[in-house]
């Protein structure tokens, strides 16, 4: 998703490496490029008519979001996406997101944090009745994020904020092969705004049993699809 995660890659928005970065992130994502293609510089600086500057520089911000791997003779191959790697991500928010919860429900909660919260959960209930396209996604993507990302920081603690944005776009490929053909979605919702509530009601233990919960589902649920969507000739 070239949501807000995307957003702060690039130092330059507008600018022709920013276009050439999303547009890139768009095809990995997608799936338009494969997973272990390789991508030359010159073949792209002549895809996107661009001078190899900005192409290596989108490049290098795609390397460090974990899309590419450097290659020899001036290029990249784009990165697998490993089963191994999503479950020991959820592995983490399993550890991490309870915690967080707890600590908001016990904390302090800025005067518009509910609001903010509903807003979001709001805009993923109107997602989910529209066409699943790449667009839909992105935005799907920036509710989804920000519901965890806003009790992050509801939590207190900056380094959590930082690392979770690290592991959530570490999902996106992952959460773009499920949001296609996911019977799911609206659980989602369902389980967001229990949580919502159990924070805002002061119930900590609530609130992280039911964030527990939240992401132990996603990953089942989750896992299920992708490895449905990929069949047996998917990664593991």
């Amino acid at each position: 998703m070239t949501e807000a995660l995307s957003a702060s890659v690039v130092d330059a928005p507008g600018s022709r490496t920013q276009t050439i970065y999303e547009e890139l992130l768009r095809r990995i994502i997608a799936g338009e490029i494969a997973q272990g293609e390789f991508l030359s510089e010159v073949k792209l600086a002549n895809d996107f008519q661009s001078s190899r500057t900005p192409i290596r520089e989108a490049c290098i911000h795609l390397y460090k979001e974990g899309f590419l791997r450097v290659a020899p003779h001036k290029g990249y191959v784009v990165t697998e996406v490993s089963l191994e790697e999503i479950r020991e991500l959820y592995e983490l928010r399993q550890v991490l997101e309870p915690r967080a919860a707890e600590r908001a429900a016990n904390g302090y909660l800025s005067p518009g944090f509910r609001a903010e919260c509903e807003a979001l959960i709001q805009l993923t209930r109107t997602l989910m009745e529209k066409e699943r396209t790449y667009e839909a996604f992105v935005q799907l993507g920036q509710a989804e994020y920000g519901f965890h990302n806003a009790i992050a920081k509801a939590a207190g603690n900056r380094k959590w904020v930082k690392f979770m944005a690290e592991i959530m776009n570490q999902f996106r490929r992952f959460h773009f092969v499920c949001f296609r053909t996911s019977p799911w979605l609206s659980f989602t919702v369902d389980e967001h705004s229990m949580i919502l509530d159990a924070i805002c009601s002061r119930d900590a233990e609530r609130a992280g049993r039911l964030m527990y919960e939240h992401v132990t589902k996603g990953a089942e649920r989750g896992l299920q699809v992708f490895m449905g969507a990929l069949g047996t000739n998917g990664p593991r």
